[in-house]
């Protein structure tokens, strides 16, 4: 009997159950891909070159375990909330609180079961949509990328089950500990107001100095060669308790001023401060966890930026010349011709011996060989400028100058294409003996572009190298020489990291839109009676409209701020792993805020709608 009101009750209500029925399913969603990735070793190992990064992972998956705990206790605490009034209508007709609290069960289960099927499915899809798309949009090609493991799976199947049974029984408590009156004057009781003073402030001051301690570890420990996994977990700990404590003190007293302020004497900002005072203590614990989610999205995107924007300037450090041709056919040549953004383009002839390469000295004065001048600085390591292209003639490469050595190894890199086998052998420049060897003459052509990873050029030099590689099938191992050559290796060492990035910033940002919107819409029962109130005593829809969309404002504002300054603070992190970590700040900030925005104006949109369908 039990079991059928309990289907009936989540079929007659679905309109009202449907906010928190999305926010299960997301939330199953975003578990299940993240535990796929998480599970799959073959993938993790096959393309990042960071020992740690399966325990990285397993961290991840712990932390946003936590976090969906935290959400799914929200959403219970909603299922509650919504259904407490019939609960005590029914004990005042004769039904006894085991019936009810055995009903309140079966209803949490029920939905966290049709949650956990739905949520798996969209979560394989998902997996498949962020897996191929950006796959294919960052041109990376990563081995061992499932949509479906095992272990994934079965975790996050054992995770949600003991999680909505968990929520089940913790129903079934309170059902017991409350009593009928309590039940039956449900959402009609006033929320507590915080309380401000000393112990406030001193709260406050604790939770800055948390804050300011977890970027002094984020900074310090990796600098220092202290393994990254104690500073990222001492980090986290160190962040979510200074921002819970900051978050707890700060916007009470921030609110207090402006109440006392004359920017509250205008419109109905009074009322807006006056309802955020009033639920703050309710916002404390979810503000914290979606700040967390904000600069978990941002810092991954951003590195995930980071890598996808600073692998193309290290490849064009890596030689002066885009790409080399050995031997290049009519169609090379009609491929080379179609590139946009061209530098230069040079061909060179030469002739390949026993043991040596040898090339005509007169041609190095006709065409001067690009090379990278060396400088005084430390070579050892990688800068974010490219150095600047310098031509030298054949004087210039036959003689032993320390300071343009660099220019020799332009020479090697070229033997090194001219020579299929791979084999050690060393390089004559001499008009003379390239005149008297009666070896046949070959040529070798260079190019160098401003813009490789740009269309059509990308997919030009693609087919330029794959020609190469077929021709010569050992360049398949060692790739062409050049920068493109380069771009290619450094693809498959850190295109891994790089996909991982915009998958986890995806995971997040999903995540935190589901956990903020599901908290500001589940107060839309409350606040119907509060805007009600405004309206018979005069307040104009436009000034009810704007009194809202503050409000959310507000309680959007505060994680972004928060996060973008853990994220600021917090990328130094990765110095040791990176040329410049800020390199994708600003772009990624600004693909951030705007889907934040987004979010933002969709939760206005909907409360509103929310409000006008509960006055009809």
């Amino acid at each position: 009997m039990l079991t059928k009101i309990a289907v009936q009750t989540i079929k007659t209500k679905w309109k009202n159950l449907l906010i928190l029925f999305a926010g299960l399913v997301i939330s199953t969603a975003i578990f299940y891909m993240f535990s796929t990735v998480a599970n799959n070793k073959a993938f993790l190992t096959a393309n990042t070159s960071i020992k740690s990064i399966i325990v990285v992972f397993v961290i991840g998956e712990i932390l946003l375990g936590l976090i969906t705990f935290i959400y799914l206790n929200f959403a219970n605490r909603f299922l509650v909330q919504l259904r407490q009034r019939e609960y005590g209508l029914l004990m005042m007709f004769g039904a006894n609180k085991l019936s009810i609290s055995r009903l309140l069960f079966m209803e949490t289960f029920f939905l966290g079961l049709i949650s956990l099927v739905m949520g798996s499915f969209l979560g394989a899809g998902l997996t498949i949509v962020a897996g191929n798309v950006l796959q294919k949009q960052l041109d990376l090609t990563l081995p061992h990328w499932q949509i479906f493991n095992s272990t994934g799976f079965i975790i996050t199947i054992c995770y949600f089950i003991i999680v909505f049974s968990l929520n089940g029984f913790l129903n079934q408590l309170y059902i017991n500990r409350t009593d009928i009156n309590k039940l039956l004057q449900a959402n009609q009781s006033a929320e507590k107001t915080p309380k401000t003073g000393v112990a406030n402030f001193i709260t406050g001051i604790i939770g800055i100095v948390l804050l300011i301690l977890s970027f002094v570890v984020m900074a310090q420990l990796v600098a220092k060669g202290i393994f990254i996994l104690i500073a990222l977990v001492l980090a986290i700990v160190l962040n979510i308790s200074g921002t819970y404590l900051f978050i707890r003190s700060s916007l009470t007293l921030v609110l207090n001023v402006l109440k006392g302020s004359s920017l509250s004497a205008t419109g109905l900002r009074r009322f807006t401060l006056g309802q955020l005072s009033f639920r703050l203590r309710a916002f404390e614990r979810i503000l914290t966890i979606v700040t967390l989610l904000f600069a978990l999205a941002l810092g991954a995107l951003t590195v995930g930026r980071g890598y996808e924007l600073s692998t193309p300037t290290l490849a064009e450090q890596s030689s002066p010349f885009t790409i080399n041709i050995n031997q290049p056919s009519k169609q090379d040549d009609q491929l080379i011709s179609q590139l946009q953004g061209v530098t230069y383009t040079k061909t060179y002839q030469y002739k390949q011996l026993t043991n040596e390469i040898v090339w005509d000295a007169a041609q190095f004065d006709r065409e001067p060989l690009p090379y990278y001048k060396s400088s005084t600085s430390d070579n050892s390591s990688f800068t974010a400028s490219v150095p600047k292209i310098q031509f030298g003639n054949a004087n210039q490469i036959s003689k032993p100058n320390p300071s343009d050595f660099l220019i020799r190894k332009t020479l090697t890199d070229l033997a090194t294409a001219t020579n299929p086998n791979h084999i050690s052998i060393g390089n004559t420049v001499d008009t003379h003996k390239f005149a008297i060897s009666k070896a046949p003459v070959k040529r070798v052509t260079i190019v160098h572009v401003k813009n490789m990873t740009s269309q059509p050029n990308a997919q030009i030099l693609k087919k330029l190298a794959a020609t190469q590689t077929k021709r010569f099938p050992t360049l398949a191992t060692l790739g062409v020489s050049g920068a493109y050559g380069f771009l290619e290796i450094s693809k498959g060492v850190f295109g891994g990291l790089e996909f991982m990035g915009f998958f986890l910033a995806i995971a997040f940002l999903v995540m935190l839109a589901s956990t903020l919107m599901f908290k500001v819409l589940s107060n839309v029962d409350i606040d119907r009676r509060r805007y009600q109130i405004l309206t018979m005593i005069g307040a104009t829809p436009a000034q009810r409209i704007f009194a809202n969309a503050l409000e959310i404002a507000i309680i959007f504002i505060v994680p972004l701020t928060i996060g973008i300054i853990d994220v600021v603070y917090g990328l130094p992190m990765f110095k040791a792993l990176m040329v410049n970590p800020y390199i994708g700040l600003t772009s990624s900030l600004l693909i951030i805020v705007s889907f934040y925005t987004l979010y933002y104006v969709l939760t206005v949109i909907i409360y509103q709608q929310m409000l006008k369908k509960g006055n009809k």
